[in-house]
């Protein structure tokens, strides 16, 4: 029986919107015997340039498989997605294969946080909260892509890509804010 082993176990990259992108998968069979006629179980997301049903592999033979990512408008951008596959055999031993694939965007927007205290909100002189501490990370990676304090005024801006990011608000003798905003293209985003 045939037993096929990939280069990798799990795929982490990333996908632009809007965009496909190929991705190169290698396969060996590593049995003893054929494999038999080799298919792929894909969401319906990920296509390939390779055909869906592959050729029997010899023992030692290997073949590459080209995966094609094509996100879909349900998907939030920065936010992975997360799941796996299979590469399957008639003869042997197939392979799954974890993903997450994080959808992402080339293009910018400006995010625009407007600090108030919502004790003073209401009042006549309502004043925003300036000298807080903005910081703005990306949601799939944690990674902080924007972080500075509040103008006079209550307000700190950023450009940043398109997508979903956690922004935490912090300001002396105040509650620590934390909440999901999306940034939109080509808009300030308040």
């Amino acid at each position: 029986r045939g037993r096929i082993r990939t280069n990798t176990s799990y795929i982490k990259t990333t996908m632009t919107m809007g965009k496909s992108r190929e991705y190169p998968l290698y396969i060996q069979n590593t049995g003893k015997g054929e494999t038999g006629t080799i298919t792929l179980a894909l969401p319906s997301w990920i296509e390939t340039v390779t055909p869906r049903q592959m050729p029997s592999l010899a023992s030692g033979d290997s073949a590459t498989i080209i995966l094609r990512f094509v996100p879909t408008e349900s998907m939030r951008l920065n936010v992975p997605v997360t799941g796996h596959f299979g590469i399957n055999c008639t003869n042997g031993y197939g392979a799954s294969v974890s993903f997450q694939l994080t959808p992402v965007s080339e293009e910018t927007g400006t995010l625009t946080v407007d600090v108030v205290d919502e004790f003073t909100f209401f009042t006549t002189e309502a004043p925003h909260v300036s000298m807080a501490s903005v910081k703005v990370k990306n949601m799939s990676t944690g990674q902080v892509v924007a972080q500075g304090v509040t103008n006079e005024k209550g307000t700190f801006s950023a450009e940043m890509t398109e997508g979903w990011y956690s922004v935490t608000v912090d300001a002396d003798n105040h509650e620590s804010q934390t909440q999901e905003v999306m940034v939109d293209p080509g808009e300030n985003n308040k």
